[in-house]
């Protein structure tokens, strides 16, 4: 997945580094001050964050462990990524959720979500 180009203009609402794609998985979202999980599915990717729905609130600011089921090929897999809550619109007794990950996904520390991200772009 390429990066924005930097000669681009970009408005405020325009900030991402990385192009998001859909992408539909199941999430493990866990609230590390509050230490409560709850589950989600997502709907869309970066590099660098997620987009998902949450079976419970959490407003911005809320650091979180996502962890993310990846199928294909006969195999499910889950892998964990730290992130902070940058968006938040409460919806149907969740919300409708975007993250920062802590640092954006490579091939050599996250590959089979780095695989998903580079199959859809």
């Amino acid at each position: 997945m390429k990066p924005v180009p930097s000669n681009m203009q970009i408005t405020p609402l325009q900030r991402r580094q990385y192009e998001r794609i859909p992408f539909s998985a199941n999430l493990e979202v866990k609230n590390l001050a509050a230490g409560w999980t709850c589950q989600g599915r997502s709907i869309d990717l970066s590099r660098s964050g997620i987009g998902f729905f949450a079976e419970q609130f959490m407003p911005v600011g809320t650091r979180v462990r996502i962890g993310i089921w990846i199928e294909g090929n006969g195999l499910k897999i889950l892998t964990h990524v730290g992130a902070t809550v940058t968006r938040a619109q409460a919806e149907g007794g969740g919300g409708i959720i975007g993250a920062q990950f802590d640092l954006a996904i490579t091939p050599q520390g996250q590959p089979a979500l780095c695989a998903m991200v580079d199959s859809r772009s």
